[in-house]
């Protein structure tokens, strides 16, 4: 277990609470569900819908094999919108946060820089200590190795429109009672979405004051 930022009382105040919602064909906003995508998907939409930078979103889709779209695994994601139904939501895009831990990378430098800039860990992570108070989401109970099946998990601050298929939710493997499963509580989620919109401002920013600076980001 790391170090806890010694400003979040919630890294002081461990979330143990069972969620177990009632079988039903709603999602509620922010569960987090199993997903068949890939990071590629949030990484091109993020290009795709950035002013300015139109060649490089036209180079990264020639790169870009649909049939590869499917994870070979599901993955985590956040979903923040409520459903009508898991039916639906099998043709329909699906906005989501998306989760992963890119094979165990625990340091932001690792990452490529588009992600550097997107991605936020999740607690517990490694990269977060007393000394380093980095921006983190908590999810509900917490998303620890033995519950949720992976280590230093990161989330891409970046609300993309998903078509991957929907597996359920994604299950809390620590969990005593069958069913149970993960969520961002409510005030995380209106912290991950301040997070997103001030990312995405830097990144057009970025992207709008040097013309050279996607392409940049798209080769390293």
């Amino acid at each position: 277990m790391p170090d806890v930022p010694t400003n979040c009382w919630r890294c002081t105040s461990p979330d143990e609470q069972i969620y177990n919602p009632l079988p039903s064909s709603r999602y509620n906003g922010g569960d987090i569900l199993e997903i068949d995508d890939r990071i590629h998907s949030p990484v091109l939409d993020i290009f795709r819908e950035t002013p300015g930078i139109e060649q490089v979103a036209s180079h990264l889709m020639k790169q870009y094999n649909p049939r590869q779209r499917r994870a070979v695994n599901g993955r985590p994601g956040v979903y923040l919108k409520n459903r009508t139904s898991i039916e639906d939501s099998q043709d329909d895009a699906l906005y989501m946060f998306l989760m992963a831990t890119f094979r165990g990378k625990h340091l932001r430098e690792d990452l490529s820089m588009v992600l550097q800039h997107f991605c936020i860990p999740v607690y517990p992570h490694s990269l977060l200590s007393a000394d380093f108070r980095e921006d983190h989401i908590h999810t509900s109970p917490d998303w620890k190795p033995n519950r949720c099946g992976s280590r230093n998990a990161w989330i891409i601050a970046y609300n993309y429109a998903s078509h991957g298929r929907i597996c359920g939710r994604w299950h809390d493997r620590g969990g005593d009672v069958a069913g149970s499963t993960f969520r961002i509580p409510d005030d995380m989620r209106a912290h991950l979405k301040s997070i997103a919109r001030v990312k995405w401002e830097e990144w057009a920013e970025m992207c709008s004051s040097d013309s050279n600076f996607g392409m940049i980001m798209l080769r390293n």
